[in-house]
């Protein structure tokens, strides 16, 4: 289930998308076309509800549909603010990595990758710190703390990098509200 390394050209990515505005647990992106095959989890956004996170996308990111969430609380705030599983499932991978290969991630410093069944995975990096609990053959809840927001790796800022996966693929976040 290696992630795979494709480069999306031509397709307008070339300017950093606006993913959104959200108010965690009330805002959500409509549910647009799943990929063939295993039904997408109801993904909730990765933090407490009732705050607010910015979430964009860019061309020349590890992957051009991955989405760095920010607050407009600034950095002192985001700095360890709890990062939260998105869906229920199963922990593949966690820890530090700088050139993790079994999945095909590299450079992000803490990271968690979840399986959340029928193909689906999310992958959170850049985090300040991972939960002793949160190991591999873990199984966690939707809301279950992961780690805190951080700068691990190659971030620069305090943020946190986010993706939804089928089948190794990067797909187009989507939330429930």
């Amino acid at each position: 289930m290696r992630r795979a390394q494709r480069r999306v050209r031509g397709r307008g990515f070339g300017v950093a998308l606006l993913v959104a505005v959200l108010v965690a647990g009330v805002g959500a992106i409509a549910d647009g076309a799943a990929a063939e095959g295993g039904e997408r989890p109801d993904f909730a956004l990765p933090f407490p509800c009732g705050e607010q996170w910015h979430g964009t996308t860019r061309a020349g990111h590890s992957h051009p549909l991955a989405v760095d969430f920010n607050s407009y609380e600034g950095e002192d705030w985001e700095l360890g603010h709890p990062v939260l599983a998105s869906a229920a499932g199963v922990v593949l991978s966690s820890g530090f990595e700088t050139d993790y290969d079994g999945y095909g991630y590299t450079g992000f410093g803490n990271y968690v990758l979840i399986d959340h069944g029928n193909g689906w995975t999310t992958f959170y990096a850049h985090l300040s710190q991972v939960e002793t609990d949160i190991v591999a053959g873990a199984t966690v809840s939707v809301g279950s703390v992961l780690g805190g927001v951080g700068n691990t790796g190659r971030g620069a800022r305090h943020h946190l990098h986010y993706e939804q996966a089928f089948d190794g693929e990067v797909q187009r976040a989507t939330f429930r509200g």
